[in-house]
């Protein structure tokens, strides 16, 4: 990557559509890794209470081939970078 360089963000989301965000490599300084991911829980009464919704926002520099792990109470992300 060029210096001052951003990737295109790359969307994530599971099946029943619980967890929904997207990652992204950043180059200014340093490679850096945005993360921006929402868990819903539905609750069992959904008539009576509403979802709840948990975010995590976290931008962090990073190496190469190296193993990140992002920490939110209720969840939590792992990623590496690599280069083929």
């Amino acid at each position: 990557m060029q210096e001052q360089e951003q990737l295109s963000p790359v969307h994530i989301t599971n099946n029943d559509g619980r967890i929904n965000g997207f990652v992204q490599l950043k180059n200014t300084s340093s490679l850096e890794l945005f993360a921006d991911f929402e868990y819903t829980i539905s609750s069992p009464h959904s008539d009576s209470k509403p979802e709840v919704l948990y975010r995590l926002n976290e931008t962090r520099p990073i190496k190469l081939n190296e193993i990140y792990y992002l920490d939110h109470p209720k969840f939590g992300v792992v990623a590496k970078i690599t280069v083929p």
